[in-house]
């Protein structure tokens, strides 16, 4: 298996959690999940693909849903790093 095929942390040690950014089990969160870098196992790196439920008209993302992918980071250990 490989890191970026790996389940999240998210999906790990809460797959319970229903945090709008970050929540497994959150249906109308943005889901995002955070796995460690291939290169570095030390650097945990975010990933996020917005659906069409995060868009605002047809091929645009709302601002609420890439501010929150961004405001969601700070608690994160690897944001010093962006």
């Amino acid at each position: 298996m490989t890191v970026e095929s790996a389940p999240s942390l998210q999906e790990r040690y809460a797959p319970n959690g229903r945090c709008f950014g970050c929540g497994p089990a959150n249906p109308i969160g943005l889901r995002i999940g955070s796995r460690p870098s291939v290169d570095d196992l030390a650097i945990l790196v975010a990933s996020w693909t917005p659906t069409s439920d995060h868009e605002a008209f047809d091929g645009v993302v709302t601002a609420t849903g890439r501010g929150t992918f961004v405001a969601v980071r700070p608690d994160h250990p690897a944001y010093d790093r962006w």
